[in-house]
């Protein structure tokens, strides 16, 4: 009996590649376009469709957050709507890390903080944190929100905020960290002199890539940041079992 070999051209190899890619969150792009990202550490793919376009997107591996015209949704990974905020913010400070549960957002406009509490929206007035301070990154942990503040000389500060009253519980300088800063668990991402740094619990501080200070963060899914220039190159950063990987997001078109 013959036996019967076949040979798959290599387009069809990639595509088969891209439809087995397991996937990996949920990124909001430097257009705007919010589209499913696939594929492995160095290897990414983003799928043809888009959710469509927003301010601001975050999203764990069971939730998301996204603002548009001031219109904060919470949303799953297949975008039903779980609850709406409206408000007149166009620069939402969005965070989800875990479930629905962890969903908040800092409105610098009004100076407040929204939060889900499992079936609605909570709003907070912060009085306490000044106007000199911009917000790069919040967090939900228990009844205090925790926040990262740029100074005006770029310094960054770790805020906690009272949920319950606004009121400032505790603040305290990261040394060594420059705005603009995330949150990654235990690690600080941010971007000085141009390059993308991280810093970990203990205080060591490295260098992951070259980055244009301009960039902005967001979360792709719990494990995933996205790192988003003005311009150039977006990147994606893994953290998993104490490594970190560096991807570039392809430069495709949105159909």
């Amino acid at each position: 009996m013959k036996r019967i070999v076949l040979f798959l051209p290599l387009t069809a190899l990639v595509l088969m590649a891209q439809v087995n890619a397991p996937t990996i969150g949920i990124a909001r792009l430097a257009d705007g376009n919010v589209r499913a990202l696939s594929g492995l550490p160095e290897n990414l793919v983003l799928t043809p469709h888009s959710f469509g376009v927003f301010d601001a997107a975050s999203f764990s591996d069971s939730a998301g957050l996204v603002a548009k015209n001031g219109l904060i949704q919470l949303v799953t990974p297949s975008f039903q709507v779980l609850g709406e905020y409206a408000s007149a913010e166009q620069h939402p400070v969005l965070n989800v890390d875990s479930g629905a549960m962890s969903a908040i957002a800092w409105l610098p406009s009004s100076h407040s903080i929204v939060y889900w509490n499992g079936t609605q929206f909570v709003t907070t007035p912060v009085e306490s944190v000044g106007q000199t301070f911009q917000a790069t990154a919040i967090r939900l942990k228990g009844n205090t929100a925790q926040m990262l503040l740029t100074g005006t000389d770029n310094a960054v500060f770790a805020a906690n905020i009272s949920l319950s009253s606004g009121e400032l519980v505790s603040i305290s300088a990261l040394p060594g960290i420059r705005g603009p800063a995330f949150w990654q668990g235990t690690d600080v991402l941010f971007v000085s002199e141009n390059q993308l740094r991280v810093a970990a619990a203990n205080g060591t501080i490295r260098s992951l890539a070259a980055m244009d200070s301009s960039a902005s963060f967001a979360r792709a899914s719990s494990a995933w940041t996205v790192v988003t220039p003005a311009a150039g190159r977006t990147l994606a950063v893994h953290f998993g079992k104490g490594d970190i990987n560096i991807s570039e997001l392809p430069r495709e078109s949105t159909r």
